[in-house]
């Protein structure tokens, strides 16, 4: 479990701009490679499904940040980024086997929750 939060807060760190405020751009490249390192090593990937996973990830990355850069309504952007999320899990899955496919979803609703608990300052939702 400890490995799985640990592992969340680092996957925060890569696809979250939010999660690493206050940090500099270098600060940010190190958070990054870390959080892909840990991910290939808690998903046991092999040398071929790495460099796969990477990529797609890289790319997913670009394009969230491209998108925040974007004057867009929020409906819009919430879309945009569904579908970025929704591409990147279907490119993801013809890397990954099962198992490994499985636990990255996991990962990334750990990931989901962490950072809406932290934009309500760790408070539980509202009515």
């Amino acid at each position: 479990m400890n490995k799985h939060v640990l592992l969340l807060i680092v996957f925060l760190s890569l696809n979250l701009s939010t999660y690493a405020q206050g940090q500099g751009r270098e600060s940010k490249k190190g958070n990054q490679k870390e959080a892909m390192q840990t991910m290939v090593s808690t998903l046991e990937l092999d040398e071929l499904q790495e460099i796969s996973f990477k990529e797609v990830l890289r790319q997913t990355m670009t394009e969230r940040k491209a998108l925040r850069d974007q004057v867009l309504t929020q409906e819009v952007k919430r879309e945009t980024l569904k579908s970025i999320s929704d591409k990147e899990n279907i490119e993801v899955a013809k890397i990954l086997n099962d198992d490994q496919y499985k636990e990255f979803l996991l990962l990334k609703d750990e990931m989901r929750e962490k950072a809406r608990k932290q934009r309500n300052g760790g408070s539980k939702k509202r009515n």
